[in-house]
């Protein structure tokens, strides 16, 4: 759900860029999205509906880690919502680091991208044409005359 609204689903259309965490985003900007994640006036870290930016955040661990809520509940007793919230940006910056490595690694192969590109233009050059010969057949259109 969203870092800024949590009732509302996580966008990237949102208007709001911390309302979202993006696969290209340094780890300093993970941890000060989640750090400005939007939580009630409490203290005490629960999983509730009447909490929804501690859920929310909660639920981004549980999600990540493979944990039950309850489980990530339970790891936080005594503890405050600005331990949930730096831990939650941690993992979810040591989840992301390495796919947004690996991305930027491949955006930076320039002949590799191209070779992609060229391979993926002819499977679909291939692919379409199958499509277009079938409906030329079923409008009448002869064959080698279009």
């Amino acid at each position: 759900m969203s870092l800024q609204n949590p009732l509302n689903k996580m966008s990237k259309s949102d208007p709001d860029p911390n309302s979202a965490v993006y696969l290209t985003d340094s780890n300093d900007t993970i941890l000060k999205k989640l750090k400005r994640a939007v939580t009630d006036s409490g203290s005490e870290i629960t999983y509730d509906d009447a909490k929804p930016g501690i859920k929310n955040l909660i639920e981004i661990q549980a999600a990540i880690r493979g944990l039950s809520p309850q489980k990530i509940v339970e790891s936080y007793a005594g503890k405050q919502y600005g331990h949930l919230k730096v831990e939650t940006a941690e993992i979810v910056a040591s989840t992301l680091s390495p796919i947004r490595d690996e991305a930027e690694k491949l955006m930076a192969d320039k002949p590799y991208l191209d070779t992609l590109l060229k391979k993926g233009a002819l499977k679909a050059r291939a692919r379409a044409q199958k499509t277009l010969s079938e409906v030329h057949r079923r409008v009448g259109f002869l064959p080698g005359r279009y």
